[in-house]
């Protein structure tokens, strides 16, 4: 009983960080499967291979709104970026997981990515469904998916995180593609495969300019490394440890799978 309160006051505390504020909108929740969504998530939890688990672990930061954009570096170390410091693509934009999206330097970059998640979706379907498929029909179908309009209350982006939509599970129970191994081995391909798009051709390019820019304003690795001592750090702002991050987003996953979803 003790420890039942103990996982209720965890799961309620993780909730109320700002950081996951995503998960107290009633309009987005209703849009996601969750049961599908959180077993999704044990699943790559408990069975990652060693060589993703780096993958993993960058999930879990685009979960959690970690990963060390600069509108975060600001926040973590204001000793060493100061508010100059903005999108690495436009120069314009505070630099924010959200506004990669919406980036005009890379609206090419987006754009290519959502067309071949088309294709690929086409793709998986007509390789694991038992239907004979009218390809333009599926076509038809997934282009009416609200998730392409980016900025939506549910876009394509939430794939990377795990979070599917019903939209997407009812696509997939009408060609025929129910029995649960198979479903999670395909949810699984299509969520990796957008996550693996993001990082080779969005973030890693990122990080490429971001490396060229602290040279410039001789930030050195040693520098990253030490402890902020500004006084403008903000208040509740802490530089999570990449294990303890991660041991906290799959606690709260286990804790919400096991007791029934949201």
């Amino acid at each position: 009983m003790i420890k039942g309160i103990k996982d209720a006051q965890f799961i309620e505390e993780f909730l109320m960080l700002h950081r996951n504020e995503v998960y107290r909108q009633s309009d987005l929740l209703r849009l996601i499967d969750w049961k599908i969504s959180l077993k999704l998530n044990n699943i790559n939890q408990y069975d990652i291979l060693f060589e993703d688990h780096y993958l993993q672990s960058f999930r879990i930061k685009i979960c959690c709104n970690e990963l060390p954009t600069c509108a975060n570096l600001k926040k973590r170390k204001p000793d060493l970026y100061d508010e100059n410091w903005r999108c690495n693509f436009c120069k314009i934009e505070e630099e924010t997981f959200d506004h990669f999206w919406k980036c005009s330097k890379i609206q090419n970059v987006v754009q290519d990515i959502l067309k071949r998640l088309k294709i690929f979706l086409v793709k998986i379907i007509q390789e694991y469904s038992r239907d004979d498929i009218d390809t333009q029909e599926l076509k038809g179908k997934i282009n009416e998916f609200g998730m392409w309009d980016i900025g939506c209350l549910y876009d394509f982006t939430f794939l990377m995180k795990n979070q599917v939509s019903c939209q997407l599970i009812e696509l997939l129970r009408c060609y025929k593609i129910t029995e649960e191994k198979l479903l999670y081995k395909v949810l699984k391909q299509i969520t990796g495969g957008v996550l693996l798009e993001f990082k080779v051709l969005i973030w890693e390019p990122r990080n490429g300019l971001q490396i060229k820019e602290e040279k410039r304003c001789g930030i050195s690795g040693k520098d990253k490394k030490a402890k902020s001592h500004s006084k403008r750090t903000e208040v509740g702002v802490k530089d999570v440890g990449c294990n303890i991050l991660e041991s906290n987003w799959n606690k709260w996953n286990d804790l919400a799978f096991h007791r029934g979803g949201h």
